[in-house]
């Protein structure tokens, strides 16, 4: 079921694992999709918290374009953040890393709901589209990543 428009997305509570195991340990096959694709967002706002960028929403969600990633602010900009993750794989050279995997469709409907989270929240603040490819290991730890500029 989808959350109501203007709310965020919920989540299901990730699996929290043993106290002498962490999360970066565990194998892939052991996180699900989505636990790997929440990891993956939580490394990326650390990522970009470390540069100076300052969280300030994750996972909204608007019908019919679908949910923003990340939401964080950086010298008074607004920065919209697109998270994708590729597997390191030897097909990686072959299909591309995780920025091939940004349709024109998917870069269209991130543009609308950028545009309706600063309607709603009535901000007049210079806007960025970013996207923050990342390409991690087989425990889902990033090990090499790109922040992309879309707009």
């Amino acid at each position: 079921m989808r959350p109501p428009p203007n709310e965020p997305a919920k989540r299901a509570k990730s699996r929290v694992p043993a106290p002498d195991k962490a999360v970066s340990d565990m194998p892939n096959d052991e996180l699900s999709k989505r636990e790997l694709g929440r990891y993956i967002e939580d490394q990326a706002i650390e990522i970009l918290h470390q540069r100076g960028y300052t969280l300030i929403q994750r996972n909204w969600w608007l019908r019919p374009y679908g949910e923003i990633d990340i939401i964080m602010s950086r010298d008074r900009a607004v920065c919209f953040v697109e998270v994708r993750g590729r597997r390191i794989t030897a097909c990686t050279d072959i299909y591309g890393g995780a920025a091939a995997s940004l349709s024109a469709e998917k870069l269209r409907r991130l543009r609308n709901l950028a545009t309706a989270w600063l309607r709603r929240n009535r901000s007049d603040a210079p806007a960025e589209l970013l996207a923050f490819a990342a390409e991690h290991d087989s425990s889902g730890r990033i090990v090499n990543w790109e922040l992309i500029p879309i707009m």
